[in-house]
């Protein structure tokens, strides 16, 4: 049976996340589209458009999945994260068979 686990993402650095002193920062990495995530259809522009407002304001709030550097869940969070200079938590998908 494989079984399925999350993982930070990322190369750890010297920072910390504000007011979690357990917690990491990971520096970017550039990552592509995964495949799974490019079957699925684009959010219409109007509501990138408050994607984007939203991440301005209060940052990325729920982690997009990670494989093998390719985002699986989270595409257009991890634009607008792109596109308003902000940190994009995100979460390693790993497999194991055990």
């Amino acid at each position: 049976m494989t079984a399925l686990t999350f993982a930070p993402f990322g190369r750890a650095s010297d920072q910390r996340v504000p007011n979690r002193p357990e917690s990491v920062m990971l520096e970017p990495t550039p990552l592509l589209q995964h495949p799974l995530s490019k079957a699925l259809p684009a959010i219409p522009a109007d509501e990138y458009q408050q994607l984007l407002s939203s991440t301005f304001r209060g940052g990325v709030r729920h982690p997009i999945t990670v494989s093998d550097e390719m985002v699986i869940e989270g595409w257009d969070r991890y634009r607008a994260s792109g596109q308003m200079v902000r940190v994009c938590p995100s979460m390693e998908l790993v497999y194991t068979d055990p």
